[in-house]
């Protein structure tokens, strides 16, 4: 209706949801025992699951790629993707109007729906090599090398570390050349990293079974979703918003349904930095320091991701608040399975 604002990073979905959905929560003997409930963060998802058409129908949302912490978001992450796999037989996910945030969440929930991760069709950047870089860069090489808390083997620190270090002459060698972006480098061990020693840190906890019995899920080890996924994209989605359904699409996973007639993500694909100037006035510069680059070269800056297939929004959509626009995407997909659009992996 008239003044209606778009909400980016909204935890509840801009269209009617079927009567019938019922949401799936974390426990709330979980969430209200300090114990447990530093390992979630209940506000990065919107789950649930319905009945249509004598198909289990599962459904999240994910308003942002931003979280409390990393801990906390890979627990959550695997606790949804576990119990959607067990309640419906295929996926549907929301992820419009995002405006992003860390690379390690978007990557972790990759992994939970193709399984592992593949070097090759994952995403690398393309990164200004300033001595800022490098240093901070050479400072997380020398972190891991310590392995200080003693979390992984000697074996693991050496596989973690020759692989930063097989980059970092990518990022050297541009910074001696003087060019302004290096080549395509892969930061994917980041992310492998933080979920290694998360799960080594998880895995010394004296009450895991407990956490186990309360959860009915087994949060100390991966989850998968093997069934068929559709990913609902739309003009609003930025940065992560825009990596993580370029991984989907490159992983040949599953499809991508544009909710605009263009059908494509926003093209905010690169990090951007701010610099601070305090002279005779105060100004501050935003500086793009790196660039997504899919395989084969493709830039996401300003190109974004194009959608499989688009259901876009209609006036009438926007005058009703969007009551009926869900139910207009599902029979889109219905039709799109039933042509064989997508076999269970």
């Amino acid at each position: 209706g008239i003044g209606q604002k778009i909400q980016i990073g909204s935890l509840i979905p801009s269209f009617k949801l079927p009567k019938n959905f019922k949401r799936i929560e974390v426990p709330p003997q979980v969430l209200y025992d300090p114990k447990f409930s530093a390992f979630f963060s209940p506000d990065s998802f919107f789950a649930g699951t319905f009945l249509r058409h004598g198909k289990r129908v599962g459904f999240l949302r994910i308003p942002s790629y931003s979280a409390s912490s990393i801990g906390a978001i890979g627990t959550t992450i695997r606790y949804y993707i576990a119990r959607l796999q067990a309640e419906s037989d295929y996926l549907v996910i929301d992820q419009t109007n995002n405006p992003g945030g860390m690379v390690i969440m978007s990557d972790m929930l990759l992994k939970a729906l193709c399984g592992k991760y593949n070097p090759e069709r994952h995403m690398h950047f393309s990164v200004k090599p300033s001595q800022g870089f490098i240093r901070q860069y050479l400072e997380l090489r020398d972190s891991i090398a310590k392995n200080e808390d003693n979390l992984l083997s000697p074996e693991e620190v050496m596989d973690f570390v020759s692989r930063l270090d097989k980059e970092y002459e990518k990022i050297y060698k541009a910074y001696t050349e003087g060019r302004d972006l290096t080549d395509p480098i892969s930061m994917l061990v980041l992310s492998e990293y933080s979920e290694k020693t998360f799960d080594k840190a998880l895995f010394k906890l004296p009450w895991g079974p407990i956490f186990k019995a309360m959860l009915g899920v087994n949060i100390q080890e991966a989850q998968t979703y093997t069934k068929p996924v559709y990913f609902m994209i739309n003009e609003l989605d930025f940065s992560g918003g825009d990596a993580t359904p370029a991984g989907f699409q490159d992983y040949g996973r599953g499809k991508l349904v544009g909710t605009h007639e263009n059908g494509r993500t926003a093209g905010a694909g690169g990090t951007v930095e701010e610099f601070s100037i305090r002279s005779v006035i105060e100004m501050a510069l935003h500086w793009t320091t790196s660039l997504m680059v899919r395989p084969g070269g493709k830039l996401v800056e300003n190109y974004g991701v194009h959608a499989d297939f688009s259901v876009p929004l209609t006036q009438q959509d926007i005058a009703n608040n969007q009551a009926n626009y869900f139910d207009r995407v599902l029979t889109r997909i219905e039709a799109d399975m039933a042509q064989g659009g997508q076999a269970q992996k």
